[in-house]
């Protein structure tokens, strides 16, 4: 739904070709989307579906992007293939044969058993397709290992001898009735007749453990039970990285805001990436500065860097690293990125928070040889929690322009600038610090050689955030600019 009556909207899925619909006088659209899929590979082998929704509105494109998953994209599927099955069903009747075939491709493909049933009777009598045998018995075995009583009498008709054929002709006599039904009892009867004690006896037995494995399962279920499941805990005590005497670390945490809606879990990120800055990193204890809630103040932050963090860095020669958790803005037009402080204002942005740039510019001038931050934050105006920073946000976003980084600096940040940082709560962290801390744990380190570069982290924390934000809805996928061979880590 969109608050704009009589406006066009467009809809994209995975970047295919826009479809169009005129919003009605309540300002809404409706698409089917199981009657907008048109190949299986845009639901098979993946976890989630990506769309884009957007409308001219003022003389601005305003665009919302949807990500499908869980339990919608598993009903998704099914709608599709029931639905191709019942438009191919159609097809046939009115004798539009290769309609038919094609509509009963994709969802034999998707796994619906009597369309592959269905599909596998047109191979075989080259109606819509050319007549094909081989795929004939292909759709019909697939239908029938779903247990599908009918392409299991075709199986077993189709072998016309052996153990096989009476496995077949023995669970489809079990499931069917009448006229379908005398034919598999006629056969299994028949071929018992003709097999051997020993070879009948198996075959019964076989018949008798048979289960149907569904092709499409409960996705839905799975997904459901995976989020219940606990993710493992973090352990920062599980690797002890070499020594680092020459590098330090500014950690800042902040989760309650004095005006601003809360970043759930981001005080606990800050400490528990606190704890791993002196055990995976290998940083002194003293090293390592943490600040999280209402010590995370504008003046806090910046003292801490101008002469904490000064006093530590020995030009040239030392390795800073930052970590931040909490919100982040960009400034209206989009050129500006800033962390918000505990005693952020968005009303005055560039007076109450951290210029992300500056902050940078600033450790650089103080002489450290390089520095590497990792930002849980984001600057679209979004919040982990869904809330958001601008007052008139829904549903426009201000999409961030980043300038990019001094040769000095890396970044790996925890969503594209047009995106959301979101929370794990079955972690109790931020999703991306979750997974940025479970690779300094060593699960990252995807050579097996106990040297975790910035690319390994990267990539580790890009695919499971990517993967636990879909299950939310969400489409964030982490962002590493800079030296990606730079080595966070030994052990």
């Amino acid at each position: 739904r969109l608050p704009w009556p009589g406006l066009t909207v467009f809809l994209s899925i995975e970047e295919g070709p826009p479809r169009h619909k005129l919003n009605d006088a309540d300002g809404e659209a409706v698409f089917d989307l199981y009657d907008s899929i048109d190949t299986a590979a845009q639901l098979l082998d993946r976890e989630s579906l990506s769309l884009r929704l957007w409308a001219e509105a003022g003389g601005k494109k305003v665009e919302t992007p949807v990500i499908l998953a869980g339990a919608d994209f598993a009903a998704l599927r099914r709608l599709t293939a029931n639905h191709a099955a019942e438009k191919g069903r159609q097809a046939r009747s009115g004798s539009d044969h290769p309609q038919a075939a094609t509509r009963f491709r994709l969802a034999a493909e998707l796994g619906e058993p009597e369309a592959q049933y269905l599909l596998a009777e047109m191979y075989r009598d080259g109606q819509g397709v050319p007549q094909n045998h081989r795929d004939a018995r292909h759709w019909t075995e697939r239908a029938a290992r779903q247990g599908h009583a009918p392409a299991q009498l075709a199986l077993a008709e189709g072998m016309g001898q052996g153990a096989d054929a009476y496995v077949w002709a023995s669970l489809a006599a079990a499931q069917l009735r009448d006229d379908p039904r005398s034919r598999a009892v006629a056969l299994r009867d028949s071929l018992a007749t003709r097999l051997k004690g020993d070879d009948l006896r198996t075959a019964q037995a076989q018949a008798g453990r048979f289960a149907a494995v569904p092709e499409m399962r409960d996705e839905s279920l799975t997904a459901l039970a995976a989020q219940a499941e606990p993710p493992p805990p973090l352990d920062a005590t599980r690797l002890r990285g070499k020594p680092k005497p020459n590098a330090a670390a500014l950690v800042i945490g902040v989760e309650d805001y004095l005006t601003l809606p809360m970043a759930q879990f981001a005080g606990r990120d800050a400490r528990a990436f606190g704890e791993f800055a002196t055990s995976a990193l290998g940083l002194e204890t003293a090293r390592v500065k943490v600040l999280t809630g209402a010590e995370a103040r504008l003046l806090d932050i910046e003292k801490a860097i101008d002469t904490w963090l000064k006093a530590e860095i020995q030009s040239g020669a030392t390795d800073v690293y930052v970590f931040f958790a909490g919100h982040g803005l960009a400034s209206p037009d989009g050129r500006d990125l800033y962390l918000i402080p505990h005693d952020g204002d968005r009303a005055i942005l560039k007076r109450s928070a951290i210029d992300r740039d500056r902050l940078i510019a600033s450790i650089l001038g103080h002489g450290a040889a390089n520095v590497t931050l990792f930002l849980d934050t984001c600057y679209s105006g979004g919040t982990r929690g869904g809330a958001t920073l601008i007052a008139d946000a829904r549903p426009l976003m201000i999409v961030p322009k980043d300038q990019g980084l001094p040769p000095a600096a890396n970044l790996l940040a925890a969503a594209g600038n047009d995106q959301l940082s979101s929370s794990y709560a079955a972690a109790r962290h931020g999703i991306y610090s979750y997974f940025l801390m479970r690779g300094l744990m060593g699960d990252a380190d995807a050579d097996g050689d106990r040297v975790l570069t910035l690319a390994e982290l990267s990539t580790f924390v890009q695919r499971n955030t990517r993967r636990e934000a879909a299950r939310l809805g969400r489409d964030q996928s982490p962002v590493l600019v800079g030296d990606g061979e730079k080595v966070v880590m030994r052990w």
